[in-house]
């Protein structure tokens, strides 16, 4: 069977549904990392699952294969392409090269993960070198006004002190905490296997 030679390529778990209603509510308990996809199925047909799940934020970027051997015609594989699936394949499949395209489609999937995951954390080294400039910026303006003679509500030498290392022991622990974080593969497992996918 297909699904048990991909299965054997890749690792991981794969699941059935065996109508289109049954396929929405399995991939929205859990979702998994790609999706074979028949056109005619008992309900909701494959074209409006797709549909469905490319217009949804929580599904949209889960690969789509769609496998029909009713609908072979160009039109129906334009349809599922402008619909949002990643590939259409047409009954009998060449089960090396499935496995191949599963392969493939899988790895833009890890690549495309990784760049938001990156995209996350340039957002984040973002805010807190805008939250250490602001710290570092009161410290100096202290600092500035203490030597300057200011008398009005000053602060000691010893209160400035301890406001300085206070903020180089927060500079230090942000850089710390970024510089220490294992790097990230640019291509890892394919296949969540920890999860049970």
């Amino acid at each position: 069977m297909l699904q048990e030679k991909i299965r054997a390529a890749i690792g991981g778990t794969t699941r059935i549904a065996t109508s289109g209603q049954d396929g929405l509510e399995a991939i929205l308990a859990e979702p998994p990392d790609l999706i074979l996809l028949d056109i005619r199925m008992p309900g909701i047909d494959g074209f409006e699952v797709c549909r469905l799940l490319k217009s949804s934020p929580g599904t949209a970027l889960i690969p789509i294969i769609f496998l029909s051997a009713t609908y072979n015609d160009l039109r129906s594989r334009i349809k599922g392409l402008d619909l949002g699936a990643d590939d259409f394949m047409v009954h009998p499949v060449d089960d090396l090269e499935m496995v191949t395209r599963v392969k493939a489609i899988l790895q833009i999937k890890e690549l495309r993960d990784q760049l938001a995951s990156l995209q996350d954390t340039q957002g984040n080294l973002r805010a807190q070198h805008s939250q250490l400039q602001q710290r570092l910026a009161s410290c100096c303006t202290k600092m500035l006004s203490f030597c300057q003679g200011g008398s009005d509500g000053m602060l000691s030498i010893t209160e400035i002190a301890k406001e300085a290392r206070t903020q180089l022991a927060f500079v230090n622990e942000t850089i710390t905490g970024n510089c220490s974080r294992p790097n990230q593969p640019l291509a890892g497992s394919l296949i969540n296997k920890g999860s049970g996918r």
